[in-house]
């Protein structure tokens, strides 16, 4: 029997305002546990699709098709939920709150998830000792470094515990060591068999996917 696609985008544009097409007529998917790269130039619409695929935007034609459910019709509510449910973010920026320690900051991404209090932190524990930032569980997030940064945002997604993991240039930050190591833990986090979505301008991230997959002016080529 045939596995229905982690995501499945058909004839999807996208239209700002009156006349900005943004995305024209994509057709894509997504498979289960696939890890893809799409690339292109600055304003060819790779942030917009990655948008689109987290359920964070809508289309302005076209289906969006999630885990076999067509999204057209959703409520805000149904949306949020399934972000909450089934998606991890990474993003170039890391969007910390510099005050709080890292443990207080992987436990932001589970807001809204209803999950026990012990179960809540046995993920969040879990989680920081994935990326290797157990002995700074507590320490304030504006004493971290850059790599440091970009690893609790990956805990902080990783702690939701999503199928489909979309990240957005999340190395473009950092110095090569350091986005050496976030790759090799997307690498990881992608052999554990989550679905991995990376938007990049950089080949040396591009190659660690299984499939490069390029937009110029809104169109895939």
């Amino acid at each position: 029997m045939d596995t229905e696609p982690a995501l499945r985008l058909t004839g999807v544009s996208k239209i700002y305002g009156d006349d900005l097409k943004v995305l024209d007529c994509v057709d894509f998917e997504v498979g289960v546990g696939s890890y893809i790269a799409l690339t292109g130039p600055s304003g060819s619409g790779k942030t917009t699709l990655l948008n689109i695929m987290g359920l964070l935007d809508t289309v302005s034609a076209g289906t969006l098709v999630f885990e076999g459910k067509d999204t057209s019709r959703w409520t805000d509510r149904e949306r949020s939920r399934t972000r909450a449910d089934a998606l991890g973010f990474v993003f170039q920026s890391y969007h910390l709150f510099e005050d709080r320690s890292v443990s207080d900051n992987v436990e932001i991404g589970l807001v809204h998830q209803e999950r026990p209090t012990k179960e809540r932190a046995e993920e969040i524990n879990e989680a920081i000792r994935t990326v290797g930032m157990e002995d700074r569980a507590e320490v304030s997030a504006r004493t971290l470094s850059g790599g440091e940064r970009q690893r609790v945002a990956i805990a902080r997604a990783l702690a939701r515990r999503p199928r489909i993991l979309l990240c957005d240039e999340p190395v473009g930050n950092l110095d090569t060591d350091n986005a050496e190591s976030v790759l090799d833990e997307i690498d990881r986090i992608h052999r554990a068999g989550v679905t991995v979505v990376m938007v990049t301008h950089d080949p040396r991230s591009a190659e660690r996917a299984q499939l490069v997959v390029s937009l110029r002016d809104g169109c895939l080529v």
